[in-house]
Protein backbone atom coordinates (compact mmCIF):
# COMPACT_ATOMS: atom_id res chain seq x y z
CA UNK A 1 0.00 0.00 0.00
CA UNK A 2 2.87 2.43 0.63
CA UNK A 3 3.99 2.09 -2.77
CA UNK A 4 2.42 4.74 -5.22
CA UNK A 5 4.80 3.91 -8.04
CA UNK A 6 7.39 1.77 -9.74
CA UNK A 7 8.97 1.93 -12.99
CA UNK A 8 11.71 1.15 -15.04
CA UNK A 9 13.83 3.35 -17.63
CA UNK A 10 15.96 2.93 -20.28
CA UNK A 11 19.58 4.32 -20.45
CA UNK A 12 17.87 8.03 -22.04
CA UNK A 13 15.74 7.78 -19.17
CA UNK A 14 12.96 6.79 -21.16
CA UNK A 15 9.96 4.72 -19.90
CA UNK A 16 10.19 0.78 -20.31
CA UNK A 17 7.46 -0.61 -18.23
CA UNK A 18 5.57 0.94 -14.93
CA UNK A 19 2.81 -0.85 -12.49
CA UNK A 20 -0.08 1.97 -13.76
CA UNK A 21 -0.38 3.71 -16.63
CA UNK A 22 0.31 7.45 -14.90
CA UNK A 23 3.56 7.76 -15.15
CA UNK A 24 5.57 10.18 -17.49
CA UNK A 25 7.48 8.83 -20.56
CA UNK A 26 10.39 10.75 -19.97
CA UNK A 27 12.88 11.17 -17.00
CA UNK A 28 16.44 11.82 -18.10
CA UNK A 29 15.88 15.32 -16.82
CA UNK A 30 14.77 14.36 -13.33
CA UNK A 31 17.45 15.04 -10.32
CA UNK A 32 16.79 11.38 -9.35
CA UNK A 33 17.38 9.62 -12.74
CA UNK A 34 20.69 11.84 -13.29
CA UNK A 35 21.76 10.89 -9.80
CA UNK A 36 20.58 6.94 -9.96
CA UNK A 37 22.02 6.80 -13.69
CA UNK A 38 25.50 8.91 -12.88
CA UNK A 39 26.58 9.18 -16.42
CA UNK A 40 26.46 5.14 -16.52
CA UNK A 41 28.07 4.22 -13.60
CA UNK A 42 24.88 3.99 -11.10
CA UNK A 43 24.59 4.98 -7.64
CA UNK A 44 21.35 4.16 -5.55
CA UNK A 45 19.76 7.60 -4.52
CA UNK A 46 17.26 7.42 -1.53
CA UNK A 47 15.17 11.24 -1.85
CA UNK A 48 14.18 13.60 0.71
CA UNK A 49 10.36 13.73 1.84
CA UNK A 50 8.44 16.24 -0.46
CA UNK A 51 4.94 16.80 -1.45
CA UNK A 52 3.97 15.08 -4.26
CA UNK A 53 1.08 17.35 -6.39
CA UNK A 54 -0.40 15.07 -8.25
CA UNK A 55 -0.86 11.84 -5.30
CA UNK A 56 -1.68 14.46 -2.78
CA UNK A 57 0.54 12.91 -0.57
CA UNK A 58 4.08 13.74 1.36
CA UNK A 59 6.52 11.12 -0.81
CA UNK A 60 9.81 9.59 -0.74
CA UNK A 61 11.81 7.72 -3.29
CA UNK A 62 14.10 5.16 -4.28
CA UNK A 63 16.07 4.52 -7.52
CA UNK A 64 18.97 2.34 -8.22
CA UNK A 65 20.64 1.83 -11.09
CA UNK A 66 20.19 -1.63 -13.55
CA UNK A 67 22.97 -3.04 -14.42
CA UNK A 68 24.50 -4.79 -16.85
CA UNK A 69 25.28 -8.72 -17.08
CA UNK A 70 29.07 -7.92 -15.62
CA UNK A 71 27.75 -4.94 -13.87
CA UNK A 72 30.06 -2.61 -15.69
CA UNK A 73 27.19 0.11 -17.08
CA UNK A 74 23.70 0.79 -15.93
CA UNK A 75 21.57 0.50 -18.69
CA UNK A 76 18.44 1.51 -16.38
CA UNK A 77 16.86 2.98 -13.73
CA UNK A 78 13.99 1.39 -11.60
CA UNK A 79 12.54 4.44 -9.47
CA UNK A 80 10.35 3.36 -6.43
CA UNK A 81 7.50 6.44 -4.85
CA UNK A 82 6.61 5.59 -1.29
CA UNK A 83 4.00 7.35 0.79
CA UNK A 84 5.89 8.28 3.49
CA UNK A 85 3.66 8.21 6.03
CA UNK A 86 2.43 4.44 4.70
CA UNK A 87 5.66 3.41 4.72
CA UNK A 88 6.96 4.87 8.28
CA UNK A 89 4.37 5.28 10.05
CA UNK A 90 4.34 1.54 11.06
CA UNK A 91 7.91 1.89 12.46
CA UNK A 92 7.76 4.30 14.71
CA UNK A 93 3.77 5.81 15.30
CA UNK A 94 3.52 2.07 17.74
CA UNK A 95 7.14 3.73 20.00
CA UNK A 96 4.96 5.21 22.60
CA UNK A 97 5.96 5.65 26.21
CA UNK A 98 3.78 7.86 28.86
CA UNK A 99 0.97 9.86 27.06
CA UNK A 100 3.19 12.01 25.75
CA UNK A 101 6.64 10.10 24.91
CA UNK A 102 6.93 9.08 20.97
CA UNK A 103 9.71 8.95 18.15
CA UNK A 104 9.60 11.26 15.56
CA UNK A 105 11.83 11.05 12.32
CA UNK A 106 13.58 14.43 10.73
CA UNK A 107 16.06 15.64 8.26
CA UNK A 108 19.05 17.45 8.87
CA UNK A 109 17.65 20.48 7.50
CA UNK A 110 15.00 20.45 9.96
CA UNK A 111 11.93 18.89 8.23
CA UNK A 112 9.83 16.75 9.88
CA UNK A 113 9.43 13.35 8.52
CA UNK A 114 7.36 12.00 10.37
CA UNK A 115 5.54 12.61 13.81
CA UNK A 116 2.63 11.57 15.57
CA UNK A 117 2.10 15.73 16.66
CA UNK A 118 3.54 17.64 13.96
CA UNK A 119 2.36 17.53 9.86
CA UNK A 120 5.17 15.85 7.89
CA UNK A 121 6.82 18.35 5.72
CA UNK A 122 6.61 21.30 7.93
CA UNK A 123 10.50 22.39 9.00
CA UNK A 124 10.73 22.89 12.76
CA UNK A 125 10.81 26.39 14.19
CA UNK A 126 14.11 26.26 16.13
CA UNK A 127 17.23 26.01 13.62
CA UNK A 128 18.89 25.90 17.52
CA UNK A 129 17.45 23.10 18.07
CA UNK A 130 17.62 21.36 14.41
CA UNK A 131 21.55 22.08 15.01
CA UNK A 132 22.03 20.47 18.46
CA UNK A 133 19.72 17.19 17.36
CA UNK A 134 21.24 16.47 13.86
CA UNK A 135 24.50 15.61 14.76
CA UNK A 136 25.83 11.83 13.33
CA UNK A 137 26.32 10.77 16.61
CA UNK A 138 23.69 9.72 19.41
CA UNK A 139 23.01 11.11 22.69
CA UNK A 140 20.48 13.46 24.75
CA UNK A 141 20.52 17.31 25.12
CA UNK A 142 18.78 20.05 27.58
CA UNK A 143 16.60 22.29 25.32
CA UNK A 144 15.30 25.58 25.54
CA UNK A 145 12.03 24.34 23.44
CA UNK A 146 10.35 20.85 22.48
CA UNK A 147 10.41 21.02 18.87
CA UNK A 148 6.90 20.86 18.44
CA UNK A 149 5.98 24.56 18.81
CA UNK A 150 6.37 24.93 23.06
CA UNK A 151 8.94 26.69 24.97
CA UNK A 152 9.12 24.39 27.65
CA UNK A 153 12.45 23.52 28.51
CA UNK A 154 13.22 20.14 27.53
CA UNK A 155 15.14 16.61 27.63
CA UNK A 156 15.64 14.95 23.72
CA UNK A 157 17.42 12.24 22.87
CA UNK A 158 18.42 11.93 19.39
CA UNK A 159 20.40 9.41 16.63
CA UNK A 160 21.21 9.87 13.47
CA UNK A 161 19.82 6.70 11.40
CA UNK A 162 24.06 5.81 10.22
CA UNK A 163 23.08 3.25 7.43
CA UNK A 164 20.27 5.49 5.53
CA UNK A 165 22.01 8.35 6.18
CA UNK A 166 25.35 7.66 4.31
CA UNK A 167 22.70 6.98 1.56
CA UNK A 168 20.75 10.06 1.75
CA UNK A 169 23.63 12.51 2.27
CA UNK A 170 25.44 11.24 -0.86
CA UNK A 171 21.68 11.34 -2.86
CA UNK A 172 20.66 14.74 -1.55
CA UNK A 173 23.29 16.03 0.64
CA UNK A 174 21.08 15.36 3.76
CA UNK A 175 20.80 13.46 6.82
CA UNK A 176 17.99 11.47 8.21
CA UNK A 177 17.76 11.17 12.35
CA UNK A 178 14.96 9.99 15.16
CA UNK A 179 14.75 12.75 17.31
CA UNK A 180 12.90 11.08 21.38
CA UNK A 181 10.72 13.59 23.21
CA UNK A 182 8.20 13.56 26.21
CA UNK A 183 6.35 16.15 27.78
CA UNK A 184 8.70 18.18 30.68
CA UNK A 185 5.52 17.49 33.01
CA UNK A 186 5.19 13.68 32.16
CA UNK A 187 9.09 13.29 32.33
CA UNK A 188 9.69 15.18 35.19
CA UNK A 189 6.98 14.12 37.57
CA UNK A 190 8.28 10.99 39.33
CA UNK A 191 11.35 13.11 40.60
CA UNK A 192 8.64 15.58 42.10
Amino acid sequence: AATRALFLTDSAGTLVAATHADVRYAHADESWWRHAYQNGVGQPHLGNIAFDERLGVYVFHLSVPVMDSIRYRAIGVLHRVFDAKEYLGPSLFPIRFGNTGHVMLIDSNGVVMLCPILPTGVKLADADLVVQVTPLNSGWVKAPTDGHGGDSTSIIGYSALPGTSRLTRQSTGATWHTFVWQASEELFAPTR
